[in-house]
């Protein structure tokens, strides 16, 4: 044997013991991991078999109706006609408002809204009140019930109506439906009480357009509990001037024309 071949006892030993040791720590970490992997099997088993799965609970269905009902009293008093029904109501600091439709007619909706004056600024006049609140009304007609399209030979006119003691401009418009392509006539108007501005706007088919529905509903409007009148003496002033009542006829009667007064309705027909 060479002396470069040459082992003692000593060195032997050593070499083992060493080997053992690696084999040990490499069984302990196998073992380690295995204690850890099947505790957490057997923890994540036992947390959810304790405690099951968190289920959202379901939505609560939308009562428009009742919404409807109970938000259309602090907007305005006014006689919905029978044969509509309660559809979205919408409420923020700024508007509130409720929509109706015709059971089942397409195009007939009815939308009523109030901004209560604290929410606007107070050098803000009527005409630019009355334009404002009207945009931001459809805009917030987020189902677009309201919506028409109109196009350039779409007759517009506009017509007074007393609302409120007060002679009131009411806007005509002939358009369509986006969805069905339904002829609409749109009638729309902002006025006030003492304490709001309020929005009227209503669509009907324009084959089915009844003067005495329309008429029913603007004369029945009154303020809400808590409003009353936009001021007093209106009445009288409106006797004085001989404005007010009703005349039956069509909206076409009176097309809009920049030489031609708007028509004011009077008490006796004339």
């Amino acid at each position: 044997m060479s002396m470069s071949e040459e082992r003692h006892s000593g060195d032997l030993l050593e070499s083992r013991a060493s080997s053992t040791k690696v084999a040990l720590g490499v069984a302990g970490v196998v073992l380690g991991l295995g204690v850890l992997v099947c505790g957490g099997v057997a923890g994540y088993v036992a947390l959810t078999a304790t405690f099951p799965p968190e289920v959202a609970p379901p939505a609560q269905p939308v009562d428009e109706a009742r919404d409807v009902a109970q938000l259309l009293p602090t907007i305005m008093k006014i006689d919905i006609p029978a044969d509509f029904e309660p559809v979205s109501s919408e409420f923020n600091p700024m508007m509130k408002n409720v929509a109706y439709r015709r059971k089942g007619v397409d195009g007939a909706i009815l939308m009523l809204a109030r901004a209560d004056l604290s929410q606007i600024p107070e050098n803000t006049d009527f005409g630019e009140a009355q334009t404002r609140l009207l945009s931001i009304l459809e805009m917030q007609d987020r189902r677009r019930l309201t919506a028409i399209k109109v196009s350039d030979d779409s007759q517009r006119s506009t017509r007074e109506f007393f609302v409120l003691d007060r002679p009131t401009t009411f806007l005509f418009v002939d358009g369509r439906t986006p969805d069905k392509g339904t002829a609409v006539t749109k009638v729309s108007s902002v006025f006030r009480s003492r304490k709001a501005y309020l929005g009227f706007i209503y669509l009907t088919p324009t084959a089915d357009y009844d003067e005495h529905v329309l008429r029913t509903m603007i004369d029945s409007i009154r303020p809400a509990m808590d409003d009353s009148l936009s001021g007093e003496g209106d009445a009288a002033k409106s006797a004085e001037s001989g404005l007010g009542g009703s005349r039956a006829g069509s909206p076409k009667d009176e097309l809009a024309d920049p030489e031609k007064p708007e028509s004011v309705e009077s008490p006796d027909g004339n």
